[in-house]
């Protein structure tokens, strides 16, 4: 039973001026093709939610109502907004009651392409949090990410997550914990060949707003036949576009990618991986006219953020943050726990930072699998990423790939408590995770283990 949708009891944090966007969270089936139906949540039934356009700088108004059983909360990820809208409890925002409405007040910047989706704890139950439907696109205006005719968003999710023994899925993998399964990768909520195909026609420049929306899967992206010229990543231009064939995404980045369309026919969209198309991710994209079946050429899964850099010298930091990624594998239950310098959240250690410093966060990633670390509320430089020097790409979520280091430097310019953690939700809800606090802030009071027990029964009292 996934609870009941009626009226709203309450208004939050009610205010006069009338909210430039309103979102609904409900019970939603989402189908991927006929036949294909999950129970999920959603935002006003949609899977992926609206797009949110939002001028940069200038205040607005979200008004959430949640018309579930149990709290839920909104994390605008990749905004640089205060503590306590931004969208986490660690935080200090409130979540939003069961049948009530709660307003979000902020100036959004930076510019580009962001995301909004649930904070909420999934831990055993991948019903909940990031396997759920409850992702949407924000797009702050004001930013040129270069001339173009036509513009998509492209949101990848993925369906029918499980618990299944790690050597299913990692057979080198010589200790065996639980991992996550999928049964269905989509594009935009639907399989591949089942939704309208993107209609373009020839000599036209599209815009691709890319994000890759998993609870925990590495995509793997091309264009049949064409190249992707990458213009922005995380919200951010990057110094140096560049061509490519295919693009690495870890949940919860995002990039914009500019296609000259100049090789009429119907081509796919999709992942490099053949498994993962063959499971749905994959999108038509069809020139006017175009006739036969889509067409897929594979391409060779390579990989450099170097390229998209400059040559500019980094300033040294103020001081140097050390972030051990660790995994104490089969924990309670055959579950792995996570780990940031040996311990795992809430147990771990509090990073200190004051105002106007800039700091580098040294990531020594100590495991066999990659980890899509993110930055709340800020974005940093990519100093370095395993060897490559990458001045002047500016991120606020990147893939540490196994058994390597990268350094990444921020400027402490917005105060308040701020969340650091793998955007794979089977990492971040099993421990890997801190906390940031500036000079002066108090850390808030949160009990993680009774929120996730108090939607758990709200939601699973008849199994």
């Amino acid at each position: 039973m996934l609870g009941a949708c009626t009226a709203p009891q309450a208004m939050i944090g009610a205010a006069q001026r009338a909210p430039d966007v309103r979102l609904a969270i409900a019970p939603h089936k989402v189908e991927l093709a006929p036949g294909i139906v999950y129970d999920t949540f959603a935002y006003n039934d949609q899977v992926p939610g609206p797009v949110i356009r939002l001028p940069k700088g200038r205040n607005a108004i979200v008004e959430v109502t949640n018309l579930l059983q149990a709290p839920e909360i909104v994390h605008w990820h990749g905004l640089e907004i205060p503590s306590d809208v931004d969208g986490a409890e660690e935080e200090g925002t409130p979540p939003v009651p069961p049948l009530a409405t709660r307003r979000y007040e902020f100036a959004p910047t930076p510019g580009g392409t962001h995301w909004y989706h649930t904070h909420m704890i999934a831990a055993k139950t991948l019903m909940f949090g990031a396997y759920s439907g409850l992702f949407g696109f924000v797009v702050v205006e004001g930013d040129d990410p270069g001339a173009y005719d036509q513009e998509v968003c492209v949101a990848m999710h993925h369906w029918g997550s499980r618990w299944v023994p790690g050597q299913t899925l990692r057979p080198d993998d010589p200790v065996h914990g639980l991992e996550v399964a999928f049964d269905h990768g989509t594009m935009n909520g639907r399989l591949l060949g089942h939704d309208a195909p993107v209609r373009v026609r020839q000599g036209q420049r599209v815009l691709f707003r890319l994000l890759n929306a998993s609870a925990t899967e590495i995509n793997w992206i091309s264009l049949s036949g064409h190249k992707l010229r990458v213009v922005a990543m995380d919200g951010y231009p990057v110094p140096t576009p560049c061509d490519i064939d295919v693009l690495m995404m870890g949940p919860g980045e995002r990039a914009d990618v500019i296609v000259e369309m100049n090789n009429p026919g119907k081509w796919i969209l999709g992942s490099a991986n053949d498994a993962e198309r063959g499971a749905g991710m994959g999108m038509i994209v069809e020139y006017a006219g175009a006739a036969g079946e889509p067409r897929w050429i594979p391409v060779k899964r390579t990989w450099a953020f170097d390229r998209f850099a400059d040559a500019r010298a980094v300033p040294e930091p103020d001081a140097r943050i050390e972030l051990t990624i660790g995994r104490i594998p089969g924990g309670p239950n055959g579950y792995n726990v996570w780990t940031l310098n040996g311990k795992a959240w809430p147990e771990t250690g509090r990073i200190r930072v004051e105002t106007g410093k800039r700091y580098r966060l040294v990531y020594n990633n100590r495991t066999d699998q990659g980890h899509p670390m993110h930055l709340h509320r800020h974005h940093f430089e990519v100093v370095r990423w395993d060897k490559e020097r990458c001045p002047g790409l500016m991120k606020d979520t990147i893939n540490i790939k196994p058994f390597t280091t990268a350094e990444l430097d921020f400027v402490a310019r917005n105060p308040g408590p701020t969340l650091i953690h793998c955007h794979q939700a089977k990492h971040q809800d099993f421990g890997l995770m801190a906390l940031m606090l500036y000079e002066g802030d108090v850390e808030p009071e949160f009990d993680h283990t009774a929120m996730h027990r108090a939607i758990t029964e709200a939601y699973c009292r008849e199994g």
